[in-house]
């Protein structure tokens, strides 16, 4: 599947490199192509089928795992695992603009400039599409934090 994306990703950028302009960083170019195939490949998802809660829970392909070092007792390593699969299921479950916008900024390091770009909305709103996704997570991990 996601070998098909990529595909298609690099397929679009081959059919529309006219539509390219200099200007413009090729990275947003790049990663509004592919935010916009996402949209349409959930869109299509949604549509077609139903998704059961145990296919997300099992689903962490796209969770990045950073061993923490310092956890070297087994009951803190597990509170550990146990807490990352919570935020994982967390972010999974954010709207996708707030789930793109909050890994774009997160995980790429990308400014708000840049993430409005790739949205296609204004800098404001990627400022509040942002919050609401912190706010979000903040209620989702609550019951989890100390």
């Amino acid at each position: 599947m996601a070998d098909d994306l990529t595909q298609e990703v690099f397929m679009r950028i081959y059919r529309n490199a006219h539509r390219y302009e200099p200007a413009a960083k090729f990275s947003t170019w790049l990663y509004r192509i592919v935010a916009n195939l996402s949209f349409n490949v959930l869109r299509d998802r949604r549509k077609s089928r139903s998704i059961s809660l145990e296919s997300i829970s099992n689903d962490e392909s796209w969770f990045r795992d950073i061993p923490d070092t310092s956890a070297n007792e087994p009951h803190r390593r597990l509170d550990t695992e146990e807490l990352c699969e919570k935020l994982a299921r967390a972010i999974a479950s954010l709207p996708d603009n707030q789930r793109i916008g909050f890994v774009l900024s997160r995980y790429e390091h990308k400014r708000y400039e840049e993430i409005a770009e790739i949205l296609d909305c204004s800098t404001k709103a990627v400022k509040s599409l942002l919050s609401r996704a912190r706010m979000n997570l903040r209620q989702a991990l609550s019951k989890y934090m100390d």
